[in-house]
């Protein structure tokens, strides 16, 4: 049992540590920046107009950065626990 979790978690912290798999288009993280982005540049919002933020896009952009420090956190333990078992 414990060999299997430990090969999951090897398994978990690979795949969480290829920056390159949160770059594409089909990640969340990726997705909820780029709509920031799009909202910010978006010239008839009112927002963008008055020179002032975008509440919803800091909101987006802070769901991402959270979502991205859970990912790096999850990481982490998971390679503790494989390094644990080697």
């Amino acid at each position: 049992m414990n060999e299997r979790i430990r090969e999951l978690a090897k398994q978990a912290g690979h795949t969480l540590l290829h920056t390159k798999d949160y770059m594409n288009e089909k990640d969340v993280v990726f997705r909820l920046r780029k709509r920031a982005e799009i909202r910010r540049q978006i010239a008839s919002r009112k927002s963008v107009q008055e020179g002032k933020p975008d509440r919803i896009s800091d909101i987006l952009e802070e769901a991402a950065n959270e979502i991205d420090s859970l990912r790096k956190d999850l990481s982490r333990v998971c390679n503790s626990i494989y390094d644990d078992g080697k």
